[in-house]
């Protein structure tokens, strides 16, 4: 990839991983799934409202499986 493109991936990953751990935090703190979706719908990053819901699924897989039973 051409290096311009490549950094703007690899900050798209980091800002990715960054979200995913504020989801994490989220469910730390005692919010519900329903809470953490409205907040991240309130956030146009580009992502479907599906997408959104997914990527929160996949936080919870990949950064904070105790919460997978939300």
């Amino acid at each position: 990839l051409h290096l311009s493109l490549r950094r703007q991936r690899q900050m798209c990953i980091r800002d990715r991983v960054s979200t995913a751990r504020a989801v994490c935090q989220q469910f730390d703190s005692g919010y519900t799934f329903d809470h953490i979706a409205v907040a991240l719908l309130n956030v146009d990053n580009g992502m479907t409202a599906q997408q959104k819901g997914q990527f929160i699924s996949a936080s919870v897989t990949w950064w904070c499986p105790q919460y997978a039973d939300f």
